[in-house]
């Protein structure tokens, strides 16, 4: 039997929060973006725009679907934000909340930070908003941990409630399952479609590893390279809206605790003790479903805040210091053999290349200045009072 201890909960909350608002935004705010965004098309690249206080944030060479004529980026520690170009009052805005923003804010940092961004971007008028998509994982470790599809049951339970009725499962919800194999092992197993309700189970430590994305390791309080599973429950906005009637935050606040409680109910693996139960509803639930609903059930509070203070942008800005580096040393290298210069000569070549970025510098100070401003646009979202210098910097 396996026991509930060695399922340990690294970390818990919200992953995912896409949101849409019925307002209007102001004339300066869109001759900003629309000039931001012929800059991007000319030099097909993301641009730099200003808005309030001096920040800057990245305009796209597009616009998206749904009328949107903006794709707005504020940073790896940020959010995505999605705009129409109208004065008129409307559903002009559409914000997409990355996960390690909600993981280092919370939810009710998250709700802090829109009302920062809205009063930002000038936007007047009443605001309306209409909750489009809500992702909530549960990062884990467990000794031996393996995912195996046939412990996975779906069963909508007889005894539901009438309050409850909305959050039954339907046979469609999980006509749709999708699994990731790795060699003889599932290394992901997705149940249901979105926009719709879904469920995922996968290895983490995977996804983090070929996105180099380590500063999770920090929100673990884990060492680099440490196994974490990751549990993920997603609700689109058809299931939110059309099938439970929720809109707003409050709405959201007071039904998703036990929208979740229900859905894991539903899509469950089973007690490893029961594997030959043939009635579903007794065949139980299995120690990690039974740590995470106990979690529900006693901490759901704590996700709502923000977790530890990890420096997002710092540990993203050593990682694009790490590609650059290696990118350095693998051209200079390439350079040195084009030009037949033999190993023993590498010192003085490298040098050489030095001292011709200096005279760049400081006689065709026009160019320098172009491609130095180029670029500082371009990784203008990494740079800044966010952490200090990188260990590139520091070292050198």
């Amino acid at each position: 039997m396996e026991n509930n201890n060695s399922y340990q909960i690294r970390k818990a909350g919200f992953d995912g929060l896409d949101v849409a608002f019925n307002c209007r935004l102001p004339v300066w705010f869109l001759a900003r973006l629309k000039a931001a965004k012929d800059v991007a098309q000319l030099e097909k690249a993301s641009a730099p725009v200003f808005v309030n206080e001096g920040k800057m944030f990245h305009i796209g060479q597009t616009g998206s679907s749904g009328g949107y004529a903006y794709i707005m980026d504020t940073g790896p520690d940020g959010e995505t934000w999605f705009i129409k170009h109208s004065e008129k009052q409307d559903w002009n805005l559409r914000v997409s909340f990355k996960s390690a923003t909600l993981a280092r804010l919370g939810y009710e940092g998250a709700k802090c930070r829109i009302d920062d961004r809205l009063e930002q971007f000038g936007v007047t008028g009443e605001i309306q908003e209409s909750i489009g998509r809500v992702d909530f994982c549960f990062d884990f470790t467990a000794d031996g941990f393996k995912i195996n599809p046939a412990m996975v049951v779906a069963h909508a339970r007889a005894s539901q409630s009438e309050h409850d009725k909305r959050f039954i499962l339907l046979s469609e919800e999980v006509a749709d399952w999708a699994t990731h194999w790795k060699g003889r092992e599932v290394e992901s197993l997705t149940i249901g479609k979105m926009p719709g309700r879904q469920i995922c189970l996968y290895n983490k430590t995977a996804e983090v590893k070929a996105n180099g994305k380590n500063y999770w390791y920090q929100f673990w309080k884990l060492p680099k390279g440490s196994q974490v599973w990751r549990l993920e429950v997603r609700f689109g906005k058809k299931f939110l809206k059309e099938r439970c009637g929720i809109t707003t935050f409050g709405e959201l606040e007071e039904h998703l605790p036990r929208l979740m409680q229900t859905t894991l109910e539903q899509i469950r693996m089973r007690d490893p003790e029961k594997v030959n139960e043939t009635n579903i509803s007794r065949s139980g639930f299995h120690p990690l479903w039974q740590t995470i609903m106990g979690w529900l059930k006693e901490r759901y509070q704590e996700s709502l805040k923000g977790g530890l203070p990890v420096r997002v942008l710092r540990a993203e800005r050593q990682r694009y210091a790490k590609i650059f580096e290696d990118m350095v040393s693998g051209m200079l290298i390439s350079f040195a053999n084009v030009c037949e210069v033999p190993p023993e000569q590498l010192n003085s070549f490298a040098l050489a290349q030095v001292k011709k970025l200096d005279r760049l510098q400081h006689k065709n100070t026009q160019r320098f200045a172009k491609k130095w401003e180029k670029s500082a646009n371009r990784y203008g979202l990494l740079t800044g009072h966010h952490g200090g210098q990188t260990d590139g910097y520091a070292s050198a």
